[in-house]
């Protein structure tokens, strides 16, 4: 991908984010965003010239208006995004005097809203994993496996039919 691709990306993003809009990338081809972003991020979160130039964009798109502002991660109430490059930043329109929490890496959406005052439902599908993907889909108690060491799946499938707990 070539250095006006990638910014493409960072544009879109930061125009979006200037109007306190969660960055819809979906116009640009999945593969892009992905290089784009991991171009900017490195293992343990954003490079820092990237970091102070795209805040730089988001304020200049907004004209003067819109700031981002980096938060400590340990101050971010759970869920989580697990990534050690996950970079949260709270998004501050000085003029409404609202406030949003972002967090951005190169993972898919590379630009989400988290900690919203959102009270129903469950995360979509798209979001990035706010826990263990290892576990993703399994009850907080009995493992989806459990039964295989004891055999107790295997006699059940054996006999045709599922074993009664």
């Amino acid at each position: 991908m070539s250095r006006t691709e990638d910014e493409a990306v960072y544009r879109k993003a930061a125009a979006d984010l200037a109007r306190m809009l969660q960055p819809d990338l979906s116009d640009l081809p999945p593969a892009q965003t992905t290089v784009a972003m991991l171009k900017a991020f490195g293992r343990n979160g954003p490079r820092q010239d990237w970091l102070e130039e795209f805040r730089r964009l988001v304020h200049d798109e907004s004209a003067g208006r819109v700031t981002l502002v980096g938060v400590d991660r340990e101050t971010v109430p759970p869920p989580v995004v697990k990534s050690p490059a996950a970079s949260y930043q709270r998004l501050v329109d000085s003029q409404d005097e609202t406030e949003q929490l972002l967090v951005m890496g190169p993972f898919n959406p590379a630009f989400q809203f988290v900690g919203t005052t959102d009270s129903g439902g469950d995360a979509p599908d798209d979001s990035p994993p706010l826990t263990d993907p290892s576990r993703a889909g399994q009850p907080s108690g009995r493992s989806r496996y459990e039964g295989v060491a004891s055999g107790e799946v295997n006699a059940s499938v054996a006999r045709g039919r599922l074993a009664s707990p």
